[in-house]
This record gives C-alpha cells, sequence and structure tokens, in this order.
C-alpha cells in the first residue's frame, strides 16, 4: 500500500509541475498560435471548466470498469499516455500557428489528465479498506504539495528554457512514473483486503450509501462543505497570500514565502492521515477547517513576519486535514460501486472553486472598492461555515450510529 501511494505522489507531483509549465509558457503560446492575449485568462477559466466535467466522467467511467475489469491500471496508463502526448504537442502547435489545434489539444491534455484524480480514488477505494485508505491518500497529496512548495522557484526557471524542453520533461517523466501505476496495482492487489464486485452484481445508488455520509440530505451536506472550504482556500492563499506578505516586507522575496504554506501541508499529512483513522473524514474535515479559519484570520491580523509565516504554516497544516479527510470521505461515501462519482463530485468542486478565483480575477472583481475590505476575512468566514455543516453532519452520523 505505501508503494502504491509512493507512485501516486510521483504522478502526482508530476502532472502539477507540468501545470506549473503550462500556465507560465501559455501566454507566449497563445500569442504564437496567433490568438490574441486577452484569451489567456478565459482558457484556463475553460480549464478548471474541463476539469470539472472530466472529473465526473472519469469517476463514472471508473466505476464502471470498475465492475468489468479485474485491473484499470492499463486503462490509467492509456489516459495518461494521451495526456502526455497532447501536453508535449503543445508548443508545435502554437508554432504551427494552427489555434484550433492548439485548443484541441489543450483540451484534450486538460480532460485526460483527470484520470489522475477521480479514477485514482475509486482504484484506492477498491483495494483498501476504508480504515486504511487516509494513508495512501496522504502519500497521493504529498506530491501535489511538494509540486506546489517548488512552484515559485520553478516558475522564472521554466521561462529559461525552451517551450519543446519545458513541456517535454515533465510529459516524458509523468508516462515513466505513470507506467508503474501497473506494476503498483498488481502489488496492491496481492494484499486486497476485499473482493471487487462481480459485473453481475447491482451497484447500490449513491444516495442510499450509508457507510460514511448518511443518505441525500448528508451527502448534499458534505458536497456544500466541501464548496466552502475550496473558496476559503482559493481567497486565503492565490489571492491573499502575496499580498499579506509584501504588506509587511515590500522587500520580501517571495518564492521563498509562498512555499511556506505548502510546507506545513507537507508536515502535516501523516498526522492528518492518522486522525482521519480516529475521528473518521468528516470531523477531521471539520478539525482542519476550524484550525484554518483561525490561522486565515489571525495571519491577516498580524502585523509580524514571524507571526505571519506562523499562521501561514499553520494554515497549510489544516488544509492538508480538509484536503485528505474530504478525499477519503468522498470515496468511502460512495463504498457501494460509486467510489469514482462520490470523489469526482468533490474533486469538481475544487475545479469549480478555482474557475470561480479566476472569473473573479479576469474581471478585475478582486480590485472592486466593495470587495477589498472583505478579502482578508472571506476565508475565515467560508471555512467556518464548512466547519458549521460539517458539525451537523457529524452530529447526524453519531445518531445514525447510536440509533
Amino acid at each position: 500500500m505505501t508503494a502504491f501511494g509512493i507512485v501516486l505522489a510521483l504522478v502526482q507531483g508530476l502532472w502539477a509541475i507540468g501545470w506549473v509549465v503550462y500556465v507560465v509558457w501559455l501566454p507566449g503560446l497563445v500569442q504564437q498560435a496567433g490568438m490574441l492575449a486577452d484569451w489567456v485568462p478565459w482558457l484556463l477559466i475553460l480549464d478548471q471548466w474541463v476539469f470539472a466535467l472530466s472529473d465526473l466522467v472519469c469517476g463514472v467511467a471508473a466505476d464502471r470498469l470498475r465492475r468489468q475489469l479485474r485491473r484499470f491500471g492499463p486503462w490509467l496508463m492509456a489516459m495518461m499516455g494521451l495526456s502526455a502526448l497532447a501536453f508535449l504537442l503543445l508548443p508545435w502547435a502554437a508554432r504551427s500557428q494552427a489555434p484550433t489545434l492548439f485548443l484541441v489539444l489543450t483540451l484534450v491534455w486538460t480532460a485526460t489528465s483527470s484520470a489522475l484524480r477521480a479514477p485514482v480514488m475509486a482504484l484506492l477505494g477498491r483495494h483498501v479498506s476504508a480504515q486504511q485508505l487516509a494513508w495512501p491518500t496522504g502519500l497521493w497529496l504529498f506530491g501535489l504539495g511538494v509540486a506546489g512548495a517548488l512552484a515559485p522557484y520553478l516558475q522564472p526557471r521554466v521561462r529559461e528554457l525552451s517551450p519543446d524542453l519545458a513541456f517535454a520533461l515533465p510529459a516524458v517523466a509523468l508516462m515513466l512514473a505513470a507506467s508503474a501505476l501497473i506494476w503498483a496495482e498488481r502489488q496492491l492487489g496481492h494484499t486486497e483486503s476485499s473482493p471487487a464486485p462481480t459485473p453481475s452484481s447491482a451497484p447500490v445508488p449513491l444516495w442510499a450509501a450509508r457507510p460514511r455520509i448518511v443518505g441525500l440530505p448528508g451527502w448534499g451536506l458534505f458536497l456544500g462543505a466541501v464548496a466552502l472550504a475550496a473558496l476559503g482556500f482559493q481567497i486565503h492563499f492565490p489571492v491573499n497570500a502575496a499580498p499579506q506578505f509584501l504588506q509587511l516586507n515590500p522587500s520580501a522575496t517571495l518564492e521563498t514565502l509562498l512555499p511556506l504554506f505548502w510546507v506545513g501541508f507537507n508536515l502535516a499529512l501523516w498526522p492528518a492521515s492518522r486522525l482521519s483513522q480516529r475521528l473518521g473524514g468528516v470531523g477531521t474535515m471539520a478539525v482542519g477547517c476550524t484550525v484554518a479559519a483561525w490561522a486565515s484570520a489571525a495571519g491577516a491580523a498580524s502585523d509580524t513576519l514571524p507571526a505571519l509565516i506562523a499562521c501561514q504554516v499553520l494554515a497549510g497544516a489544516a488544509w492538508a486535514c480538509v484536503l485528505l479527510s474530504a478525499s477519503s470521505a468522498a470515496t468511502n461515501a460512495g463504498r457501494t460501486g460509486y467510489e469514482g462519482l462520490a470523489s469526482g463530485g468533490c474533486f469538481a468542486l475544487l475545479a469549480l472553486a478555482a474557475m470561480a478565483r479566476m472569473t473573479m480575477a479576469a474581471g478585475q472583481g478582486f480590485q472592486h472598492p466593495g470587495v477589498v475590505p472583505w478579502l482578508n476575512v472571506a476565508p475565515a468566514f467560508s471555512w467556518m461555515l464548512a466547519a458549521g455543516l460539517l458539525l451537523v453532519l457529524w452530529r447526524r452520523q453519531r445518531s445514525e450510529r447510536g440509533a
């Protein structure tokens, strides 16, 4: 199980580094392809829409494949191969001044890369018990945290490379890492905790699933909490972090300060997995949202750089609790043959939250006089609302168990 989680961490980290390369080079490639520079932010917004839709589609596909195939590591490998090929061809399409081809390749890369989220959680749900799921999920998210920490260092250095080399390195490395999925799934299958459902077995509808999230109202509360938590993160880190650091130290080097959030994230993944095993996904997510709210509010009120750094590290640790527990709780909620759909819904909301933030930024919404005074308190407010919904759900779960 640990080896499988390490493979997933490597794959996720390489994909996230590829996203950094894509964002850095997108403005230049768009102009080279003959499109207007104004398209860049809207292309990024479109990417998030595709991510959201593809998360659901890939999740449903993973559920169906699980009932039809003994292993679907080869299917994941095929999806990643298509994704890497489309990514690799983006600079060539831009040089060819073929905007339609460039857009098609971008959408193919975005859509197929969604196989790294919901299908991966469905794969884990197939082989790993509910009590053990948090640990490989934490390893998988570790790759995301490492890439997030490296992003500020990589961005200026990626610009020094040729676009062909910049896109080729993560694409080839991702394919090599993804090829290990087949071996890792085979090894994981030797220790499978429960047999996979047979193709003839009828899966229980998601709204009737009762392992972790009880009934449709409970599922709605959980998704509402995920959406609020994701919005809190999208404002706290991408929008507020850099201005808060620069306000206290105008000469600050952001590439050394912004990764501190992800340092806290990575350091907290192992404790978060242990806490999730003890409290369950919903309880751990509620704790994470509460701590994140307090850390965000304290950071906004900080008047010294060391205090702000401490708050950012704590907020990163809290976000690790939220993201890990949300991923594992969603997968456990679908342990009726719908792991992919349940986790896909969770990841789709994360993508939609990013899309909402990008849309506000593209429309200069964060500079609006009526919005600016609320930016520092918005993450804490959003996280506390999420914690409130999770508390209601947690109490409902306890009453259901006691009934």
